[in-house]
This record gives structure tokens, C-alpha cells and sequence, in this order.
């Protein structure tokens, strides 16, 4: 199963009416198949280093035409909300992230493996010495991951186990010291599958039963309620749209997305995003019934109601739409 991860829009020392978007898509080994033989028809050179802003209306169309159609092809998007700035909200986010990490190795000191104790503190280590830029970067690949990880397979329930080998590869877009930033998004998604964090957890549909592929690659034991992190995050890279040409679905959702929401007033763009409504997550459905995305921003502990109100002009649009 394909994992690709992008970002659209702006992130950092932006004021007014400014938002940043993380989306993640899922396809399925056999859906990846029928995908890109489609694409080719549309455009017969491929997707390779083709953004979604290069398409042409009718190419725009045809392929959320098919997207729409095809419950094997999901996403999630997480929407940072940064009209009241962001850096001295990242600050305070990156401090509070780090002061809980040195909670957690207090209180359960005397509980943990001492290599999982080592891994935290590395971790924690590693945080401090990132730039405001960066830690804001981790944070969204982080928390959009982590929001995804625990309700993804439902997606997935009805889907046919010879659609797919049922082995996660994830790919996230160009980064900035690429490889630093991959050992500590991959090292701290690891963590986070772990049989001593019952904070986060990946869970797996029980009819499914211990037969299943995805439970006999990754369970721990057998276990169904018990993952093993490392398997998981095991096919973790950076990746680049010039020969990952799985990453022209993140970008291509989260430019709809970007766009019908700066260009509210025009009617085609909420149109656009409708068409993919179908293959919205279970993640984004269960935190919002009718919603798209996932308004979220490193202010959002200390305002949870703040949100800008370009989106929620947005939001109200799309419900009627």
C-alpha cells in the first residue's frame, strides 16, 4: 500500500489570511495500477514532476472524475490554520512538546525498557537543537501521521486482501536535510507504535481475525491490538515528484483543497473538491461528519476556536455546495 505524503501553501512568518495544508493519500497496490494506466491517457507523458496548478481544466476534471470513483484511493488532510502567525506559537509548541517528553521519562522511569527510555531522550535531544522551521515541519508530518495511523484500515475493510500485499511504503515529499529529517520523523512514528504507549495505536478491524495479511505482517505475537512500529515505518523515505509519481496525488487533493478555499467565490473550484468528497478518510470523517479536512495549528491548545474566517466561509459553502 502506497503512503504519500505533501504540503501546499504557506507555513511559516505569515500573517492575514494565510493557511498551510499536509495530505496524505492511501492507494492500494492494485488501485496504483489502474491509476497509472489512466493517468497516462490524460497525460501521455506522465506525472512526473507534473503539480495539480499544471493541469488543464479538462485534465483537472477527468482525473477527479476517477478519483471520485475509487474507494481504494483515500486521503486526509490536516489544514494549519496561521492567521495569528506562527513562529511564536511553534516556540511555544516545540517547549511544551519537549517539557512533556521529560514528564513522561520521569513518571515511568522505573517501567520502561531501557532502550525505550534511550529512544526518548535521543528523541528529545534531537528536538531542541531544530530550527523553528523545521520543528514546524515535524510537527505537521507528525501529527497528521499519527491522526491517520488509527483509523486508516477501516478504510479499507471491504477491500479484497489480493488488492494489495498489505506492506506500508511511505513516501514524503523533498525536504530540507532530507535524511535528518527522515531518522527523526520515522524514529518518533516508531515510538509512537509501541506496546508501552497506550496514547497511540494502530487499530485493525476484529472481523478481520488473525488471518489476515495486514495482521500476520505487522501484529506483534499474533495480536491484533498490537503493532509492530517497526515493520510498519520499516519502507519510510523521502522522495522526490520527479520519480515518485505517487506524490501527484497529495499535491494534486491538497491544491483543490488550497485553491477552492482562496477562490471560495467561484463555484467550479467547490465543485472540484466535491467530486473527491467519497474519498474522504475515516480519520477525517470521524473528527468531522461533513467536513474536508482537519482544522488544526500550533495555537489551536491554548484557542481551539479561534479558526480564520476564510474557512469557515469555506466550510459553510462546501455544506451547501
Amino acid at each position: 500500500m502506497l503512503v504519500a505524503v505533501d504540503e501546499t501553501g504557506y507555513f511559516r512568518d505569515q500573517s492575514g489570511e494565510k493557511i498551510g495544508l499536509v495530505t496524505l493519500v492511501t492507494v492500494t497496490d492494485s488501485e496504483w495500477s489502474k491509476f497509472s494506466s489512466f493517468i497516462k491517457k490524460i497525460i501521455p507523458s506522465g506525472v512526473a514532476g507534473v503539480k495539480g496548478r499544471n493541469l488543464t481544466r479538462e485534465q483537472r476534471i477527468k482525473v477527479l472524475k476517477y478519483l471520485g470513483k475509487k474507494t481504494e484511493i483515500r486521503y486526509t488532510t490536516f489544514l494549519y490554520d496561521l492567521s495569528s502567525g506562527a513562529d511564536q506559537w511553534v516556540k511555544w509548541h516545540r517547549d511544551e512538546t519537549i517539557r512533556k517528553l521529560e514528564s513522561s521519562v520521569e513518571r515511568m522511569k522505573d517501567k520502561l525498557f531501557p532502550s525505550y527510555k534511550k529512544d526518548i531522550e535521543l528523541l528529545r535531544n534531537q528536538l531542541r537543537k531544530l530550527s523553528l522551521g523545521d520543528y514546524a515541519k515535524f510537527v505537521m508530518y507528525t501529527e497528521l501521521l499519527i491522526a491517520w495511523q488509527q483509523y486508516f484500515l477501516f478504510d479499507y475493510f471491504y477491500t479484497h486482501i489480493g488488492n494489495d500485499n498489505w506492506k506500508m511504503h511511505h513516501v514524503l515529499d523533498m525536504q530540507n536535510e532530507p535524511q535528518k529529517f527522515l531518522r527523526l520523523v520515522r524514529s518518533f512514528m516508531i515510538l509512537t507504535v509501541n506496546e508501552q504507549n497506550p496514547n497511540y495505536r494502530i487499530y485493525t478491524p476484529a472481523e478481520w481475525g488473525k488471518d489476515h495479511p495486514f495482521i500476520i505482517k505487522h501484529s506483534m505475537e499474533g495480536d491484533i491490538n498490537k503493532q509492530n512500529g517497526h515493520i510498519f515505518y520499516e519502507d519510510f523515505r523521502i522522495g522526490n515528484e520527479q520519480t515518485d509519481t505517487c506524490l501527484f496525488l497529495p499535491d494534486l487533493v491538497g491544491y483543490i483543497i488550497y485553491t477552492s478555499i482562496l477562490k471560495r467565490n467561484q463555484k467550479e473550484w467547490l465543485k472540484s473538491l466535491k467530486r473527491i468528497r467519497q474519498n474522504r478518510s475515516y480519520t477525517i470523517t470521524t473528527k468531522h461528519k461533513d467536513g474536508y479536512y482537519h482544522i488544526t495549528g500550533f495555537d489551536r491548545a491554548k484557542n481551539p476556536y479561534q479558526v480564520n474566517k476564510i474557512i469557515k466561509e469555506h466550510w459553510k459553502l462546501m455544506k451547501n455546495i
